[in-house]
């Protein structure tokens, strides 16, 4: 199964359509609430855009995520240095049951 994963990895952003609508609408409730988290962990981070679209929305947040796939967590920090987050976002190689 792991290895299934990997191989999917690389093309995880192109359908992950289901988890961007929930990334937002989480920042959406949040902003709701009037709440403003100071640091976040992301666990299971993937690509980090999860994480990244949270640290565009709270600039005054820390946040990092991890995920056991080095290549996604590359990608994930390569994302937020374009995103201009890399100051408040970092990624990290890691297992949820670390």
């Amino acid at each position: 199964m792991r290895e299934d994963f990997v191989r999917a990895a690389a093309s995880y952003d192109e359908v992950a359509v289901l988890a961007r609508e929930a990334s937002l609408r989480m920042t959406a409730r949040l902003d709701l609430g009037r709440i403003a988290p100071t640091r976040v962990a992301d666990i299971g981070c993937g690509h980090g855009a999860s994480t990244i679209l949270m640290a565009e929305a709270y600039p005054n947040s820390q946040f990092i995520g991890f995920d056991y796939h080095p290549e996604s967590i590359e990608m994930a920090r390569e994302g937020a240095e374009l995103a201009g987050v890399s100051d408040r976002c970092q990624f990290e190689i890691g297992a949820a049951k670390d």
